[in-house]
């Protein structure tokens, strides 16, 4: 018989007014029992799971890295196309990526070339037997 107990909802699950439990939805989580809302995850981060109970369930977005104080963006040169547990890449040699955060690099115009790691377009600058000339005019 259980007439001191009281029935709760567990972690990965929030209690709604009417006092159903309801599962943490995907990007939340609840570590805790008989909680009324969901934690979302850190930024820069997210998952899939349906009434996470965890944290370690976020995993870093496309673009950023796992740090001991969270997801932080790559670096200016660097990228991270999926949503795994890694570290941000290295732009190959031929792209380049400006800014912080990037999920992808992008390649040099034609007849140019840059080294891996570049973080600008400016870093790509044209193969032997070709010049740079400005768009729609001289240079």
């Amino acid at each position: 018989m259980y007439s001191d107990a009281q029935c709760v909802c567990v972690p990965g699950y929030a209690t709604t007014p009417t006092g159903a439990c309801e599962p943490c939805a995907p990007g939340t989580f609840n570590p805790q029992p008989n909680q009324t809302a969901c934690w979302a995850c850190p930024a820069r981060s997210s998952h899939a799971r349906l009434a996470s109970a965890v944290v370690s369930d976020c995993v870093c977005d496309a673009s950023s890295f796992r740090q001991p104080r969270g997801c932080v963006a790559c670096a200016a040169g660097q990228y991270k196309a999926q949503v795994v547990p890694a570290a941000c890449a290295t732009c190959a040699a031929d792209t380049w990526s400006n800014g912080t955060g990037a999920s992808a690099c992008l390649a040099c115009p034609a007849q140019s070339a840059a080294p891996a790691g570049s973080d600008a377009l400016l870093d790509c600058a044209c193969v032997a037997g070709f010049d740079q000339r400005l768009a729609g005019g001289e240079d």
